[in-house]
């Protein structure tokens, strides 16, 4: 988890990046717990929320996210440069 801050809500974020759970473990709950205890911190230290992102054809991703209580965007487009 990497530490963000929101400036119109004047209150720390957290971003959630690279959750991965080895292929021998899957299915076994530790997503979820994970993802549980990132949720746990957040509250934890007053921050505004936790963010993550993923594709949008990871299936199995975007099932697990909203079953853990997240909400997707359907507000903002977000925009990426990458420095090549």
């Amino acid at each position: 988890m990497y530490p963000s801050f929101s400036s119109t809500r004047l209150k720390k974020t957290w971003i959630l990046n690279d959750l991965y759970v080895h292929e021998d473990h899957r299915g076994k709950g530790i997503s979820k717990t994970l993802i549980n205890r990132a949720k746990d911190h957040a509250k934890a230290t007053n921050a505004h929320g936790l963010m993550l992102e993923t594709e949008r054809d990871n299936t199995i991703a975007n099932q697990l996210y909203v079953s853990t209580g997240f909400h997707r965007d359907q507000s903002h487009f977000y925009y990426w440069t990458v420095n090549k």
